[in-house]
């Protein structure tokens, strides 16, 4: 867990996606979120865009 801005600032430095969910808090099943088409979406574009070392 961390602010808003920091959570940005390492997506940054990791050269990561970051996607903002808006006012929604901790994103887990515990929180009443189901499946969510869109991330997993977002992740098999990462996996098609992975290349072997």
């Amino acid at each position: 867990f961390c602010a808003f801005e920091v959570a940005e600032d390492i997506a940054a430095a990791w050269g990561s996606l970051f996607i903002d969910a808006g006012d929604a808090g901790h994103l887990n099943q515990d929180a009443g979120f189901g499946p969510w088409p869109e991330g997993s979406m977002t992740f098999a574009k990462f996996l098609t865009e992975l290349k072997e070392p």
